[in-house]
């Protein structure tokens, strides 16, 4: 499970949980009797149901995931087409693209909860395609992550973070 956001409405402390197990939104509540702090008893409530849930909450390096991605790839002559996951990436920024650009036409730019979700969903599909294009090209995704770090440092010493070109 995935914490995505943490509210206060109406005098309650409301978390929203992603389930990555069924792709599923879950909200937990409780009320409190301040919306700026919590007192003593919301806060042990908070921590009891934080503790009792984080055994579900995993974090996961980039090599992980990319070893899990690999377990769910499934298309034509994998291990050997590069083409195949550069395409579907294309194919995900395309579905973030698109729905940033009726929320835009629809609700004037603003980005709702559902909307966030929905963006992370898809943001999740690119991750897939980049670590798949990773495991095509035989490079690690924590590599190409190291990589662009030491990039954009360089960059940021040398004072040429704007600009073109990639090796300015």
């Amino acid at each position: 499970m995935i914490v995505t956001s943490i509210e206060t409405k109406d005098n309650k402390l409301i978390i929203h949980f992603f389930s990555r197990e069924n792709d599923k939104e879950y909200n937990w509540s409780v009320g409190i009797t301040n919306t700026t702090e919590l007192n003593e008893k919301e806060e042990e409530a908070l921590y009891r149901y934080l503790k009792e849930k984080a055994h579900k909450i995993k974090s996961i390096n980039f090599e992980e995931y990319q070893n899990f991605t690999d377990t769910t790839a499934i298309y034509p002559n994998k291990g050997n087409d590069l083409i195949y996951p550069i395409l579907g990436l294309n194919g995900e920024v395309g579905e973030v693209t698109e729905k940033i650009k009726k929320i835009r036409r629809d609700k004037q730019g603003i980005i709702e909860e559902a909307d966030r979700l929905e963006l992370a969903k898809e943001l999740g599909d690119i991750c897939w395609y980049i670590a798949a294009c990773c495991t095509e090209l035989n490079i690690s995704f924590q590599q190409i992550i190291k990589m662009n770090i030491d990039k954009l440092n360089s960059r940021k010493e040398r004072k040429v973070l704007q600009g073109s070109g990639d090796n300015r």
